[in-house]
């Protein structure tokens, strides 16, 4: 067994375990029962076997069994791999609102199963929150549970971990199911500022703003948040329990969780396109659900060129960054202009824009067995990685990283993500093509593979072991390049000059504009073979687009958007061989 975990009255093992057909790796908690407190331990150890055995939802980490040996105690639960949200914020820092949103509402669907299981958990923090993927959490860690009996409705024991204690659980009062709700705010807090709540303060200071100020924790929070989940945790820290909502006031009636989620989202569009002025009615952009073949001009509407754009969509992604790096240059090479966010070094100024994946390596046993490039991609080099295992946060923080996994390759701009600073605290969002689907995949922390400032061309390298994903993303990069080469010889002569973007305007889902490259003209000669171009066109784009790629149909070059007027190419000379 592999020590994974030290509790305050317990250790935990990661360990496999045999079955007739199989084995599974498991989670294996151990109580001392010689210590000084082994009534308390024991005692702890009854009331999570009796808490676990009872309950089997996907928000709950699975319970397998339990046996006593000895002077110690067993509980065999579940193992996660990825750790406990806790350690995620600590490496993230701060998560994304769709982030925090989706962990929100999952962790309400297992509070809420919780109650009415007739439990109350009575230490919910992100240290027992556990994350079964990247997108997923479970809640663990029943040692101090409460488990109703037929005629119980209140406890008044102090229990828990101060922070995150309801006032009333704080002053060993009367206390119910509320106390979850009220934990359940605190780590939303932790969730979106990276910080605990009441950071820096002692019990005693906590004790005296909840209990004799009548503070709330959002008093102590020193970062803007969202309006909506400032109201959501508004109604959470009443200190009156009996006027807390519970799990499930929240998922059905709460405007931040619930299916009114629809017009919240067609709100914060609306506002997004409001208050932009580059476009004046935005009524060019097509959510990218919605494109069909009557979208494009006449003379356009072919099945390949519409399934190309649906390809195109499926490899584009989010790209949140959370840091401004020292090193950003003051103007734009060889230009007066300000460069964005120039002297704002070190601040942490969130920001969204697009990118798309251009290229996947497949590797096995630290050994390169496939690599996809997408056609007529900027020629950069794809050096071998030195890893002889997967170097995802998984596996680094596992004593078994995964012997084969995938590297993907991600092109964006240089105002997006400027060196390697910037894309440690980016994060990538996959599939994000709307509101309400599940399918999204988050990768974090990727490599600065190559940044080429006067080209305004960033490429960045995440690393997954999620197989399926990577199987996935292969086909979809092998069937783009298949449709690529074929549009291109139908159109290769085409006078329309059809162009159009994928991105995601503002950060909302994916949309698609469509409209026609103008002129494509040489800037300067950027080496031997190559010459700079600027390509200018009439497809529409917003704040967030950047980073998009410009597809010209019947012209092989491709270019990257970066917001400025007209976009700069690489393309080979014409007296070039």
């Amino acid at each position: 067994m592999e020590q994974i975990g030290i509790g305050g009255y317990s250790n935990v093992y990661r360990a496999k375990a045999f079955t007739t057909n199989d084995e599974c790796e498991i989670a294996v908690k151990e109580i001392n029962l010689t210590m000084d407190i082994n009534k308390k331990n024991f005692k702890s150890f009854e009331t999570e076997i009796n808490a676990l055995a009872q309950l089997s939802h996907e928000r709950i980490v699975t319970f397998y069994g339990c046996c006593q040996e000895d002077f110690s105690c067993f509980i065999f639960i579940e193992y996660i791999p990825l750790r406990s949200l806790c350690h995620f914020i600590r490496l993230k820092e701060v998560l994304s609102e769709d982030l925090v949103h989706q962990f929100t509402k999952q962790l309400l669907e297992g509070i809420q199963y919780l109650h009415g299981q007739r439990i109350i958990h009575r230490d919910i923090k992100s240290l027992n929150i556990l994350m079964s993927s990247e997108t997923s959490v479970k809640l663990t860690d029943f040692g101090i549970a409460k488990i109703f009996g037929e005629y119980s409705r209140t406890f008044t024991k102090k229990v828990g971990t101060v922070p995150y204690m309801a006032p009333e659980l704080l002053s060993s009062e009367e206390h119910s199911y509320s106390v979850d709700i009220w934990a359940l705010g605190c780590v939303v807090i932790e969730m979106f500022t990276g910080e605990i709540p009441f950071p820096k303060m002692d019990e005693g200071q906590i004790h005296n703003a909840l209990l004799v100020k009548y503070a709330s924790p959002l008093e102590f929070v020193n970062h803007k948040l969202p309006i909506r989940a400032e109201q959501f945790l508004k109604n959470i820290f009443n200190h009156k329990p009996e006027y807390r909502p519970s799990a499930t006031d929240l998922l059905l009636r709460d405007h931040y969780i619930t299916g009114n989620l629809e017009n919240i989202i067609k709100r914060k569009l609306t506002n997004a396109f409001r208050h932009c002025n580059k476009n004046e009615d935005h009524g060019k952009f097509i959510p990218v659900k919605e494109v069909s073949l009557q979208h494009l001009p006449e003379n356009y509407r072919e099945k390949n060129l519409s399934e190309l754009i649906t390809t195109i969509a499926d490899l584009t992604v989010k790209l949140s960054v959370a840091m401004v790096s020292p090193n950003r240059p003051e103007v734009y090479p060889n230009t007066d202009r300000e460069y964005p966010f120039y002297g704002k070094a070190g601040n942490r100024i969130s920001r969204v824009s697009s990118g798309e994946i251009f290229a996947l390596s497949h590797y096995v046993n630290g050994q390169m067995i496939e690599r996809n490039i997408c056609l007529y991609s900027l020629k950069i080099d794809f050096s071998d990685t030195s890893h002889e295992a997967c170097s995802c946060a998984q596996c680094l923080n596992s004593g078994t990283p995964s012997q084969e996994w995938y590297e993907i390759f991600v092109s964006t701009t240089t105002c997006t993500v400027f060196d390697e600073i910037e894309a440690s605290q980016t994060t990538c969002t996959l599939f994000y093509d709307d509101e309400y689907s599940s399918s999204w995949i988050y990768l974090f922390k990727p490599l600065l593979h190559k940044a080429d400032v006067e080209k305004d061309f960033c490429a960045i390298k995440f690393v997954t072991c999620d197989i399926k994903l990577g199987e996935k993303l292969q086909k979809i990069c092998k069937r783009k390049n298949v449709l690529f080469s074929n549009i291109l010889k139908q159109y290769e002569n085409s006078e329309d000059r059809l162009c159009f973007i994928v991105s995601h305007p503002h950060g909302c889902p994916k949309y698609v504009s469509i409209g026609q490259w103008v002129e494509n003209n040489k800037v300067s000669d950027y080496n031997e073979h190559l010459e700079l171009t600027r390509l200018k066109y009439t497809t529409a784009t917003c704040p967030g687009s950047a980073g998009a790629t410009v597809y010209c149909v019947g012209h092989k070059h491709t270019h990257v958007h970066s917001g400025r007027d007209g976009e700069l190419e690489l393309e080979q000379k014409k007296s070039a061989a």
